[in-house]
């Protein structure tokens, strides 16, 4: 008995000691990694600006809150439900104070660091990935095709999503801003319970990098950027420095943006952060067109670019008719020139290559049986008309190359007006071989067509899918297009407030 009693304490120190030593390597790991807000007149100025824009209907998640300063802040503003992500013991004393002062029911405190998905280090602490995420989003309702929602549910998908804020340091800032777009693209992680907001304490150098253009950055101009740009919308916050130090204003490609001083940041241990990087408040979230496109495109989107920036001084229409025969005149009829490299090409001209191309996202078969009907399919998707042409203009055009079956036009889902697309469906495959061979990059009502095989027409396909009712392309146009209704939606919304009548 005292036997089994002693060989049972000894395997309880083992453990003991092997959790410390894993606990010891973590901290090591970690040492630089975690930031924190230690002024509390900067805390209150950063909870008085932001506290109208934080949901009243959301989870707010806080990472890395140190002793709490601002979760404090946050709290006497009246934020419902919190969730703060603190490793230290120390840290978590403090936290538990403020639980007990505003109640469990308000905070809640998770003994894990939810930015560790970035860079993994959980696993040092022996974590599986399912139980960090189980311990990150215990209680929250977890949606894992957020991005198929229909535009009913929209509302509710946002409501159940949540709102992340953090400081994001240094050594860290470039490995989670890459995360962030992996996790939206793998709809994980971050972005696993819907379209997540950030507010972000970026470093300055790294939100100057997601500002840099081709044409004035090329050398620092990155595949990232691209990414970055493509996945999300960002402004920054302003904060008014009357009676605050260490808050100023830069100008940024002739604009001015709020920076912040080092001096009002810590980390969450007992290290002095001495760095002389500034910072700027920054609110992110992901563009709405995301929801339209399902994970496997979002990834294929990401490696496209990735690919077409392994050599930037490529030309673009070279590269890309080199990969994919055909595609030149559609990359003219985009308005990309022969000269342009691929270290060029914009963000929105890189999502109107790969993202603005024909594809059925909707098709719910999987992708070998998609492929395996467009082999033997007779029906093209036309892409890129004028909503001008008529149904006989195409009868006309596409009837050379054989008999036509039918035509179906495409239709604004809420003025049934023409939106610049068609399918067209032959009796016979090998007439629909004579139109992709003949017809695609020709010019009807002077603009180039494309067109695309597709797997067959299915009612309800002949509708825009885009908020507006027309095409998703034309949603984030920012070019005026008199064929196609002139600016793309979201800017016409843009203009008109900036010019009110």
């Amino acid at each position: 008995m005292i036997r089994k009693a002693f060989s049972t304490s000894v395997s309880t120190l083992e453990a003991r000691n092997f959790h410390q030593e894993l606990l010891k390597s973590y901290l090591r790991k970690s040492t630089n990694l975690f930031l924190c807000v230690n002024n509390v007149k900067f805390a209150e100025r950063v909870c008085s600006v932001i506290g109208d824009q934080l949901s009243n209907r959301k989870m707010l998640f806080e990472a890395s809150p140190g002793s709490g300063i601002l979760t404090r802040q946050l709290l006497e503003k009246n934020v419902p439900k919190m969730r703060c992500f603190e490793h230290l013991e120390k840290n978590r004393t403090r936290l538990k104070a403020l639980q007990t002062e505003f109640g469990s029911n308000r905070l809640e405190i998770v003994d894990k660091q939810i930015i560790d998905f970035v860079n993994g280090n959980y696993k040092l602490l022996n974590i599986s990935r399912e139980e960090m995420l189980k311990d990150c989003f215990d209680g929250i309702s977890i949606q894992e095709n957020w991005s198929k929602q229909c535009e009913s549910e929209s509302m509710e998908t946002e409501d159940k999503s949540f709102q992340f804020l953090t400081v994001i340091s240094p050594f860290l800032a470039r490995d989670f801003l890459t995360y962030m777009v992996y996790s939206l693209s793998h709809f994980d992680s971050f972005f696993i319970t819907g379209p997540t907001e950030f507010f972000l304490f970026m470093p300055l150098s790294y939100f100057k990098q997601l500002l840099m253009k081709p044409s004035r950055n090329l050398k620092h101009y990155t595949a990232f950027i691209v990414h970055f740009n493509s996945f999300f919308d960002y402004n920054d916050i302003d904060l008014p420095s009357f009676g605050l130090k260490g808050i100023d204003k830069l100008k940024i490609d002739n604009s001015w943006h709020t920076i912040i001083s080092s001096e009002h940041f810590e980390f969450t241990n007992d290290r002095l952060f001495r760095a002389k990087e500034n910072f700027v408040f920054v609110r992110i979230k992901p563009k709405p067109m995301i929801k339209n496109y399902d994970s496997e495109f979002l990834m294929n989107y990401v490696t496209f670019v990735k690919q077409s920036f392994s050599k930037r001084s490529n030309y673009a229409i070279r590269y890309y008719e080199k990969h994919f025969p055909g595609c030149a005149i559609d990359l003219i009829g985009l308005g990309i020139s022969y000269f342009k490299t691929l270290g060029d090409l914009t963000s929105e001209e890189m999502r109107e290559i790969n993202l603005g191309s024909y594809r059925d996202a909707k098709y719910e078969g999987s992708r070998e049986e998609h492929e395996n009907k467009l082999k033997e399919s007779a029906t093209l998707y036309v892409g890129n008309l004028s909503f001008y042409t008529t149904e006989e203009q195409i009868y006309s055009l596409f009837g050379r190359c054989g008999e036509i079956k039918r035509v179906i036009m495409g239709l604004d889902k809420f003025r049934k007006t023409p939106c610049g697309f068609c399918f067209v469906e032959y009796h016979e495959r090998v007439d629909a071989l004579q139109a992709m061979q003949w017809v695609t990059g020709t010019r009807l009502d002077n603009r180039i067509i494309r067109c695309d095989w597709d797997a067959g027409f299915i009612e309800g396909r002949q509708y825009g899918r885009g908020k507006s009712g027309g095409q998703i392309r034309d949603e984030y146009r920012e070019t005026y297009d008199p064929d196609r209704g002139g600016y793309g939606k979201i800017m016409s919304k843009k203009l008109e407030v900036e010019s009110p009548i």
